[in-house]
């Protein structure tokens, strides 16, 4: 927060919009500050439990958790490499922050999407505002998607709950081979209704 407390901002609050990890940041330590535990205790309690997601969390780096990918990227210090050869198991930090890091399975955001839609972590005027992109006074959105990614790990979702189609894509390569192939799919659902 140190760090955080000196950067400016890049614009006045509530004049814009863009997706910050600095954000992400400050916003975990809200929380924390506010629940009075930290961080990681309040995800599972609050998200990850109530979407019966078991097998979501920020584990740290140096435990050995079955299942779990590890990521290769085709980045360099020195610039790009020809192929996915290089792991990124030191790249990031030692445990997931509010920003990211995070990991989970397909079906845990399957149950995740499925806990949104249905007010199991947001009453219902809550989450008609979090798929409206915080705009008020809309009827809730049928279609909504979610993505991210870092050196070797890329996500996305992709939902659209009217026709009910759902597309989750992980991967533990560079952006946007997720994101791609996510959409691919999706548009290519949408031709088949």
């Amino acid at each position: 927060m140190a760090f955080i407390r000196d950067l400016p901002l890049g614009f006045e609050p509530g004049t814009k919009e863009r997706y910050s990890n600095t954000g992400f940041e400050v916003l975990g330590a809200v929380i924390e500050k506010a629940a009075g535990k930290s961080y990681y205790d309040f995800v599972r309690e609050v998200v990850y439990g109530p979407a019966g997601m078991k097998d979501t969390d920020a584990f740290d780096r140096d435990l050995s958790v079955p299942g779990l990918a590890e990521g290769y990227t085709n980045q360099s210090p020195y610039g790009p490499d020809t192929g996915y050869e290089r792991s990124t198991r030191y790249l990031h930090a030692p445990k997931g922050t509010p920003a990211g890091g995070g990991y989970g399975t397909a079906g845990d955001l399957l149950r995740f999407v499925d806990a949104v839609w249905h007010n199991r972590l947001l009453d219902a005027s809550h989450t008609d505002l979090l798929l409206n992109r915080f705009q008020e006074g809309k009827p809730r959105s049928q279609g909504f998607g979610f993505a991210g990614g870092s050196p070797g790990t890329n996500s996305v979702i992709i939902a659209n709950m009217e026709a009910g189609q759902i597309v989750i894509v992980l991967s533990n390569f560079d952006e946007p081979i997720a994101e791609e192939l996510g959409q691919y799919l999706f548009d290519l659902s949408r031709e088949d209704n």
